[in-house]
């Protein structure tokens, strides 16, 4: 009779329960937005939220204010475009080059991204996670995304502190990678 050791034999998944706020900034960071409905995200979680422009630090990010201006600077975004071409005509051939410079801007200024501040799940620790504002202006109407900056260094970080929460729970008693394992069947 033989007798297999039966390693990986049974698998589990892990998935952690998203708390509302994380879920959020996951299906934020994958949508392109309209002018209206990212103005009506950013005032739903409000809270959770600090407005991001070059000249910021940690203190004057969290200023409501600063969160108010940006709002209203969405509200009011104006698209230029300019558009130049030159032609040049030759003895045996012609030229042609056209360039066209487009921009997206407002008169109260636009923020250069935003700081979201939640829990991933619960019992994990709050992170700041930075969403860079991105307009689209190849469309009819402005298109807004946020783009989530360093996500995979997110994602890891908190992969790393779900293990020493785990660590913490059952401390020598057992020996924890971080990872997926396949043994290749």
């Amino acid at each position: 009779m033989e007798v297999f050791a039966g390693h990986a034999d049974h698998r589990a998944a892990l998935n952690l329960k998203a708390t509302p706020a994380y879920s959020a900034l996951q299906n934020a960071a994958k949508v392109r937005f309209g002018q209206k409905p990212l103005i009506e995200w950013l005032e739903d979680w409000w809270d959770y939220l600090a407005a991001d422009y070059p000249d910021a630090t940690d203190s004057s990010a969290a200023d409501p204010l600063r969160m108010r201006q940006a709002l209203n600077a969405l509200r009011k975004v104006k698209v230029k475009a300019t558009g130049e071409s030159v032609h040049t005509d030759k003895d045996f051939g012609a030229s042609r080059s056209a360039l066209e410079d487009v921009e997206a801007s407002s008169d109260i200024g636009l923020p250069r991204g935003f700081r979201f501040t939640c829990q991933p799940s619960d019992d994990l620790d709050t992170r700041v996670f930075y969403l860079r504002l991105g307009v689209i202006t190849s469309e009819k109407e402005p298109q807004f995304v946020l783009r989530w900056s360093k996500r995979e260094a997110d994602i890891e970080a908190i992969g790393q502190n779900f293990k020493a929460k785990l660590l913490d729970a059952v401390g020598d008693r057992a020996t924890m990678l971080l990872g997926t394992f396949d043994p290749g069947k």
